[in-house]
């Protein structure tokens, strides 16, 4: 459905849960008329905006979101946040409840910018895979999971950067680059099961 979004670009990215509710995520303040913090859901007849009641959204918190996922009970995000004081990072957030909670530390990335170019759930479990070494104090290639208490190493089925996730209820499939390049770029689409 349409909306008057207001903003550098309105919605980038959308997302449908498990339950049919639909959401939008990108570069805005404001949809409807209402003020909103970059995250919005579709009612079934106009967009309203999610999660203000939090102060990082209030504070335009969400600097640049770049993956989302759902299931039927929360809303993730993944992108660069900023915090009251200057604090700022990349990492991965839930939204339940109508309350923003940060799920453990900062993506960093040795020799580069950290990006969390996509976010899956799969049977429960929430994966988020882009170009980072570090997931919140663990080592990773680039892919993690979420154990509700801590990030975790997914095996060790890529060295690039991953563009792209999806699954198919059992299996991770997930797109990647050489790392590092080579002299003609090669792009990958492998499959993780779990153990391989």
């Amino acid at each position: 459905g349409a909306g008057t979004w207001q903003g550098n670009q309105g919605p980038t990215h959308v997302c449908a849960a498990e339950t049919d509710r639909l959401f939008a995520v990108g570069y805005f303040f404001s949809v409807q008329g209402q003020r909103a913090g970059h995250v919005a859901e579709w009612t079934g007849t106009q967009w309203q905006p999610v999660g203000v009641t939090n102060s990082l959204a209030l504070m335009d918190g969400f600097l640049s979101i770049f993956s989302m996922a759902a299931d039927e009970h929360a809303l993730f995000v993944g992108g660069v946040y900023s915090e009251p004081y200057g604090a700022s990072g990349r990492a991965v957030w839930q939204l339940k409840s109508n309350a923003w909670t940060k799920l453990g530390g900062d993506f960093t990335n040795v020799g580069g910018t950290p990006v969390i170019w996509s976010l899956v759930v799969q049977n429960g479990q929430l994966f988020a895979a882009g170009g980072f070494t570090n997931a919140g104090g663990t080592p990773v290639h680039n892919l993690a999971r979420w154990n509700g208490n801590q990030w975790q190493a997914v095996g060790d089925i890529t060295n690039g950067a991953i563009g792209a996730m999806t699954s198919d209820g059992t299996n991770l499939f997930v797109g990647d680059n050489d790392d590092p390049p080579l002299p003609t770029a090669n792009a990958h689409v492998k499959q993780w099961d779990g153990h391989q």
